[in-house]
């Protein structure tokens, strides 16, 4: 399980690192590099990381995806102000999907740094119109 996040006095300097770990995606050292690279150029610290191990075919969606709920869940109550992902494969296996939740992110006040300098734009259109869908 990730560890808890917790409501801070963060500066906005400070950010969050999300990793997601699959049997198909880099590798967490790939994607510590690549994160501690995008901090240093936005002038970010790290202040805490958030560690998925995706499981492939057990459970459903919302058991294999605790990790990703919770940074949700804290976007929502204001506990933090950016993320920084490896790109948009950390989040998702699909960049439509990874567009939905930088978006979601977003509707939270939260920034979401790509390392690999994903632009969300050219999804923005479809993730918004699946959003009004489910939301």
């Amino acid at each position: 399980m990730p560890p808890a996040l917790k409501e801070s006095d963060a500066q906005d300097t400070e950010a969050i690192a999300y990793i997601r770990l699959t049997e198909t995606g880099p590798s967490r050292e790939e994607q510590d590099g690549a994160i501690r690279h995008a901090a240093e150029a936005a002038a970010l610290t790290i202040a805490d990381t958030v560690v998925e191990v995706a499981a492939i075919g057990e459970g459903d969606i919302v058991d294999r995806r605790m990790g990703l709920f919770e940074l949700l869940g804290a976007a929502q109550a204001g506990k933090i102000k950016t993320v920084v992902v490896s790109g948009w494969n950390a989040i998702s296996d699909q960049p439509l999907e990874a567009a939905l939740i930088a978006l979601m992110l977003a509707k939270s006040g939260v920034r979401t740094v790509f390392a690999d300098g994903f632009d969300i734009e050219p999804h923005r259109q479809a993730a918004q119109k699946i959003a009004r869908l489910t939301g």
